[in-house]
Parts: structure tokens; C-alpha cells; sequence
């Protein structure tokens, strides 16, 4: 065998090899997370209405939820909070949407980045939290603002300071 196949080979196993640990390292360390997710839409089957998963999300506040997105046996939306000691659910058709939080958020400030809308709970309201970035003094600052899911009333905000 040539010297330039040899090398050639080498570096294909080599590259392979590389891939393959790769995803086992990656597996590996996902695997908590997707069996608590798995767990969280197996919870939400036998204690709700949910019939179809379609995404899950993970929310952390006073405790951690996971929330599970799907539909219930006729193909109503449903959007499930499931916690250690607590599982709820809501129909999206029952509160506001993540785009009226949006479209609240852009008429409140214009100049606000979004990064990203999702349920998650405060205190005992269960709520969609925004979190966003906007420029101020020259500097970009973080904020979380709360909405209640029923009505989309607004709750708080939080600005993340780096004190």
C-alpha cells in the first residue's frame, strides 16, 4: 500500500472514531435529561387530557417544571406543567397565546430583543415568562417579564443585574 492510502485510511478511521465518541459522549450525557422529559409526557398521559406530546420545555422557578406541548384526543392544543409534586393542565384556547405575549411585549417597547416566550409558574400563577434584552445607557440588560396564562395580565418584571 501506498503511503498517501495509508494516511488517507488512517484519517477516516481516525475521523470516525472521533464522530462516533462524540455521540456517545453526547448520549451520555443527555440521557438524564431525556429520561425526566420521558418521564414528565408519561405523567401528563396518565393524569390529563393529553393524548399526543408534540415538544416538551423545561421551566425553572420557585421549582422546576417540565411543560409538556401537545393535543388532546380531538386535536385541541393542551399544554401540560409537570413538577415533582404537581401537575397541571390548561387548553391554550383558555389563555392568551405566546403571540399575544409577543405582540404585548413589542407595543410595550419596540426596541426590546425577544429570546424567547414560554409557560412556566410564579408563585401560584401559572404564566408565560419573557425574556428579553434591550439596550440602556449603552449597555444590553436582561429582563424576565411575567403574564398570566389565563388572561395575559401582566405580573412583574425582573431585571438580571451582574452584582
Amino acid at each position: 500500500m501506498r503511503r498517501r492510502t495509508k494516511i488517507t485510511i488512517g484519517s477516516v478511521v481516525a475521523a470516525a472514531l472521533l464522530l462516533y465518541g462524540g455521540a456517545a459522549w453526547y448520549q451520555n450525557v443527555q440521557a438524564g435529561e431525556w429520561e425526566r422529559e420521558n418521564e414528565a409526557v408519561n405523567i401528563a398521559y396518565e393524569q390529563t387530557i393529553l393524548a399526543k406530546a408534540t415538544r416538551t420545555e423545561q421551566f425553572v422557578g420557585d421549582r422546576p417544571y417540565t411543560i409538556v406541548h401537545g393535543q388532546d384526543k380531538v386535536g385541541q392544543e393542551v399544554i401540560v406543567w409537570v413538577s415533582e409534586t404537581e401537575v397541571h393542565s390548561e387548553y391554550t384556547a383558555n389563555g392568551v397565546t405566546k403571540e399575544d405575549i409577543q405582540k404585548a411585549l413589542e407595543s410595550k417597547d419596540s426596541t426590546i430583543e425577544m429570546l424567547r416566550i414560554s409557560p412556566g409558574k410564579l408563585d401560584s400563577d401559572f404564566v408565560w415568562e419573557a425574556f428579553y434584552k434591550k439596550e440602556e445607557d449603552g449597555k444590553t440588560h436582561y429582563f424576565y417579564d411575567f403574564y398570566r396564562f389565563r388572561d395575559g395580565a401582566f405580573i412583574d418584571t425582573w431585571k438580571l443585574s451582574l452584582k
